[in-house]
């Protein structure tokens, strides 16, 4: 599949980065603004599969990849309308540190070299920042970090959380 998932798995020794980025379709059928080829798993509906962007053969690069349509969260508006009449299903989206809406993400990724076409685009769009730095980390912020707190997970894991 070229994303070589041993050497994301084994980071701290290859200098790999460890993140994969799930994204959506805008609106259903529509391609992504990059070249990506298909992977198709045995548990998925018969015609369906995950595209997932060739600058992901970079092993520096995160794994960009495009979910379909049946397995995509749906964008906060229609969300909402799901569960309006679903108590049950709300409460899979009740998170219990409090935090509503991702509002920002950022992954560094090891060393200074140019950005991919894939990263550059979704950091021109506000997608997410991807940047060059001493080892990968991911930043996530949720409600704009609006309760002024910061948890940084490393070493164990390259992750850090502002909400």
């Amino acid at each position: 599949m070229g994303t070589d998932l041993l050497a994301r798995a084994d980071w701290r020794r290859t200098g790999a980065s460890p993140f994969g980025v799930g994204l959506r379709r805008r609106a259903s059928g529509d391609e992504p603004p990059f070249p990506t080829r298909k992977y198709r798993a045995a548990w998925m509906k018969p015609g369906t599969f995950i595209l997932i962007a060739e600058t992901s053969a970079d092993v520096n690069e995160p794994l960009y990849f495009v979910v379909p349509d049946d397995i995509a969260v749906p964008p906060p508006g229609q969300l909402e309308l799901l569960l309006e009449g679903n108590p049950e299903m709300r409460r899979t989206f009740v998170h219990p540190l409090g935090v509503h809406r991702l509002t920002n993400a950022k992954i560094v990724v090891s060393g200074e070299k140019e950005s991919s076409a894939t990263a550059s685009m979704l950091s021109r769009n506000g997608v997410m920042e991807v940047v060059g730095g001493e080892s990968p980390y991911a930043e996530l912020t949720f409600d704009n970090g609006a309760r002024g707190e910061f948890l940084d997970v490393g070493p164990t894991l390259p992750f850090r959380l502002r909400c």
